[in-house]
Order: structure tokens, then C-alpha cells, then sequence
């Protein structure tokens, strides 16, 4: 049972853990003092930890053994994600994170079906979406949490678009995405993906991310995929030829 804490952990210190922790641990899972548990808290390997005192409302316990291995994709890749009502924009993050993303940009697109119009709202979604992250990382074994931006808007995402090359899909793109790929060498390891919103992207957002010279349109056949599954195909297209299941 793997639990992320954002706490400091060292080898022979003990670990209190309460509240939601603690009920899913002792109330759900059934812990039971002597049974141990993996502890992560981000910043690169893992502990194992023994459960040494169970009391009415927090556990305690004692990290025991540490493991280094971070199990992170040798890829680096940024996802910019137009924001999607709903549950759409968790069920992205969550799987994105399982196939080893490394940096997540909310997006607010012209044609975004749902906005966030206040500074209180955005933070609230944050906050959720790190929660939605470190659960994911819980559950798929990485011990790094993916880097979580603020949102963005087209005002300001010129700014972050100058480090890597940026994928964005286009059904009229020149080239397919296998065909981008099989251009790309083995050594390229950061990459970016630019993913649209229900509506599609609009004239002004094409026109800025087409004449970008980072920004690379690809297609991915001839059907058009929703937002949520986009950029889970494009992630799976660049572990399959250049990183984890290459």
C-alpha cells in the first residue's frame, strides 16, 4: 500500500499520519500494527515503513528501509489541456500521470465549454487536481508527482512554449503523427502536447500555435477524438516509439 505524504521523511524517523490518511489506511484497508506500508512524499524515492501504534484518530509509523528507484519516464513531457467541464479534465490528469507525464498546464481556451472566471475558483481546481496527481502516483508506483502549473490563457502561453517542440493536432495537418515521430531521434527526450478543448481550437489560436516555429500540427487520421482522448493517444504514440515501450 503505497501513501503520499508532503512531509519530510529520513530513514528511522516516525510518521504520524491522520484524518483522510489515517481513515483509509485503518478504516478502509484494515491496517493493523506490525503491517507496513510505502511512503512517498515527492521528492525522489520511496520508504518502507512499519505500522508501530494505532490510536482512536492518527497512526504512527517507522520508515524502516529506503528505496531509490523513481520509476520515472525517461520522456519529459509538458501537457497544455484546454480546460473540459466536468470530470473530463481528472480523468486526463489522472491518466496522463500513469503514463508518466511530467508537467500539466491548464489551459483556458476561447471555445472552452466552462470556464473559471475568478482567481478562487482556479485555486480551488488546483488544488483538487494535485490531489487527483498524487493519488494517481500512489496507485501506478511513481515517487516523483508531476509539476502542476497555474492556468494559462493566450495571452501569456507564448511565454512557456520556447523550451521543447509542441505537438497540436489538426485534422488537415500535413503530416501524421507516426510520420512526425519517425523524424525524431532516439536523444530528444522533452516534448510538449497542445490539446484543444470540446469545441475545437479557435481561428486566432490556430493562426498563433501554427506560425509558432515550436508548434508542430499533426493529425491523427481522419476521425476527430475527443479532448479526453487525445492526449492520452499522443502520449502512448511517444512511448511507443521514442520512450518507455520503445
Amino acid at each position: 500500500m503505497r501513501i503520499y505524504i508532503a512531509l519530510p521523511l529520513a530513514l528511522d524517523a516516525t510518521i504520524e499520519l491522520t484524518d483522510s490518511q489515517f481513515n483509509h489506511i485503518v478504516r478502509v484497508m484494515r491496517k493493523k500494527e506490525g503491517e507496513t506500508l510505502t511512503l512517498f512524499n515527492g521528492k525522489g524515492g520511496e520508504y518502507h515503513a512499519k505500522i508501530t501504534d494505532i490510536n482512536k484518530r492518527s497512526l504512527l509509523a517507522k520508515l524502516i528501509k529506503f528505496n531509490e528507484d523513481n520509476r520515472t519516464s525517461r520522456l519529459n513531457i509538458h501537457l497544455i489541456q484546454s480546460f473540459a467541464k466536468f470530470d473530463k479534465m481528472d480523468f486526463v490528469f489522472q491518466k496522463a500521470t500513469e503514463l508518466g507525464i511530467s508537467k500539466l498546464t491548464p489551459f483556458t481556451s476561447e471555445h472552452s465549454s466552462f470556464k473559471l472566471s475568478t482567481g478562487d475558483k482556479q485555486d480551488k481546481k488546483l488544488s483538487h487536481w494535485q490531489g487527483i496527481l498524487e493519488s494517481a502516483c500512489e496507485q501506478c508506483g511513481l515517487n516523483i508527482v508531476p509539476t502542476l502549473t497555474d492556468f494559462v490563457s493566450l495571452k501569456n502561453i507564448q511565454e512557456i512554449l520556447d523550451d521543447r517542440p509542441y505537438l497540436i493536432l489538426s485534422p488537415i495537418a500535413e503530416k501524421s503523427l507516426g510520420q512526425w515521430l519517425n523524424d525524431q531521434s532516439m536523444e530528444q527526450t522533452d516534448f510538449g502536447i497542445i490539446i484543444g478543448p470540446e469545441g475545437g481550437f479557435s481561428d486566432t489560436e490556430l493562426s498563433l500555435f501554427s506560425n509558432h516555429p515550436n508548434c508542430h500540427p499533426v493529425s491523427l487520421g481522419k476521425r476527430i477524438l475527443r479532448t479526453e482522448t487525445a492526449a492520452l493517444s499522443v502520449l502512448s504514440s511517444l512511448h511507443s516509439r521514442l520512450g518507455d515501450w520503445a
